[in-house]
């Protein structure tokens, strides 16, 4: 089988971004062992990117986002639902906030996981980081993001058929924020995505905080 190398490359970089994603999230996760009350009323993550999702629990957008790594590798001719726009647009974006600075502990655990990952233009990895948010993601649309900005704070103009005109996972996307214990098999889409010494931090930590996974 022929691959296309374009294509391949952008495997690489969504696999990349959400890693970043995973990164970003669990130093949040993990706070939560520490200060349980403190953790939850200052809950971030890489969904903070969308200020009407940010307080997502961050078990949530963990869930979130092993399911859509696990679509991406199990269905990659699929079209991807919604929730998955908004996760791999949001998931970019904590990819490119890495990049952007000098290179980081955070963003070579990053780079050091399962899957290879070319290091010849690193020096790049900022602007094609943007450039693929932009190109890879119906969430980058300026429709999709001025609806989710009339919804958060409706002003005097605000039109009511915005929300109308949504799909019929804006409900998910939307209850998002209020939920706060993450399904029973969350590990289950992580396969390829971490490092078996992550998955087993993620195993300890739902062992100890039973009640995060039902």
């Amino acid at each position: 089988m022929i691959v296309d190398p374009q294509s391949s490359n952008v495997c690489q970089m969504q696999y990349t971004a959400l890693r970043a994603a995973f990164v970003t999230t669990l130093d949040s996760l993990l706070r939560y062992s520490l200060d349980p009350r403190g953790a939850s009323a200052r809950s971030n993550g890489f969904l903070a990117c969308f200020p009407m999702l940010n307080g997502t629990a961050p078990q949530i957008q963990m869930e979130c986002l092993f399911s859509t790594w696990n679509r991406l590798q199990q269905r990659p001719d699929e079209p991807l639902q919604l929730l998955d726009d908004l996760i791999l647009y949001a998931a970019y974006e904590s990819l490119a906030q890495l990049a952007a600075g000098k290179p980081s502990q955070p963003l070579r655990v990053v780079m050091n996981g399962p899957m290879a990952v070319s290091r010849d233009q690193d020096q790049w990895l900022y602007s094609k980081t943007r450039c693929l948010q932009l190109a890879d993601s119906r969430a980058a649309g300026p429709h999709f993001l001025r609806e989710l900005s009339e919804i958060e704070d409706p002003g005097p103009g605000y039109n009511p058929e915005f929300s109308a005109n949504w799909p019929e996972q804006r409900e998910e996307i939307l209850n998002l924020v209020g939920r706060w214990v993450a399904r029973k098999d969350v590990l289950l889409g992580t396969v390829g995505l971490l490092t078996d010494d992550e998955k087993d931090i993620l195993r300890a930590f739902f062992e100890e905080h039973s009640g995060l996974v039902r």
